[in-house]
């Protein structure tokens, strides 16, 4: 009885190994199969599709990385580095492509670092663009989502989106340092939001759309200065050389706190507002409303204040 029970186990065993087949993974790891590999550049894409980088890759000097030319590209560096020669773009959208997608992983020293030319439905995400010669990110066009993006010591803007439009998107949980133009700059109605911008020529740039629970410090000129007439909101801004908070073209600063700028809070245009807000040791002015706008009331105690007095100290 016991050999018969052992000599079923045995051909259980064996049933089961001839079934599955040889179980030792093939030399070099798994590849992916559902994805096309990019293991050296220049490499174009021509047709939709995911597309996964397999190490650190390198381009010649003067070429482009990753040109895209079709829609429904999803590019994942998988956390490896696309290494630039100073010239060029590390991935580049010429123009018209529509939802792209650029993930998990760095491209940098290039002359643009990630650049896509209009079209919409694009999402650039876990991205860190260093020491690019240019832009780190420039992404235009309409629908545009950056998401936990670094843009570290780039030669001009570290994220930016040019369209002047009512084209919804949104930059948010991204870091801006160090860049020589502005850290973040954001044209038409882009939501900013969740962000840190420091040590850049001015630190957060904004137009229609709203600028909300971001710190700005130790920006060259304003820490954010929004030029159109949206909206800051929960914002700090901290030791930055001229403006702490700045809107001249009639938008609205509320609910947020300057410390240690030249000026604190800057109104200018007609329309705007700034309301409960917490202003305090900048060089100058406390609080600086010119043109049409409203502010409310600047109490020096927070005892007896309303929700639309701004606090000085």
């Amino acid at each position: 009885m016991r050999f018969a029970l052992t000599a079923v186990i045995v051909l259980s065993v064996l049933s089961v190994t001839l079934l599955a087949g040889d179980l030792t993974p093939p030399a070099g790891g798994v590849q992916p199969t559902d994805r096309n590999i990019i293991s050296a550049l220049p490499f174009t894409i021509s047709s939709p599709g995911s597309y996964v980088v397999t190490g650190e890759l390198q381009t010649t000097p003067g070429a482009n990385g990753i040109t895209v030319n079709a829609n429904h590209v999803t590019i994942d560096l998988a956390g490896f580095s696309l290494i630039g020669n100073g010239g060029g773009t590390g991935i580049l959208a010429p123009g018209g492509q529509d939802n792209i997608t650029i993930r998990n992983g760095t491209v940098r020293s290039w002359g643009r670092g990630i650049s896509i030319n209009n079209g919409e439905g694009h999402r650039v995400e876990d991205i860190r663009v260093l020491s690019n010669s240019n832009h780190g990110i420039r992404a235009n066009g309409a629908t545009i989502h950056v998401v936990r993006c670094m843009a570290i010591e780039n030669g001009d803007r570290g994220i930016s989106n040019e369209n002047t439009g009512f084209e919804t998107s949104i930059v948010e949980a991204c870091i801006a340092q160090g860049n020589s133009h502005n850290g973040i700059d954001c044209s038409g109605s882009m939501v900013i939001r969740d962000c840190v911008a420091h040590d850049n020529r001015i630190g957060i740039v904004g137009y229609r759309g709203p600028i909300e629970n971001s710190v700005v410090s130790d920006n060259g000129l304003a820490g954010i200065y929004q030029w159109g007439t949206g909206i800051m909101r929960e914002c700090l801004a901290f030791s930055n050389t001229n403006n702490g908070l700045e809107s001249p073209g009639g938008g609205a600063i509320e609910s947020s706190r300057s410390l240690g700028n030249n000026q604190g809070v800057r109104l200018a245009g007609s329309g705007g507002y700034g309301v409960g807000n917490f202003v305090g040791g900048n060089s100058t002015a406390v609080f600086d409303s010119t043109g049409s706008n409203h502010l409310g009331t600047v109490v020096t105690t927070p005892v007896g204040a309303n929700a639309w007095d701004n606090l000085s100290y």
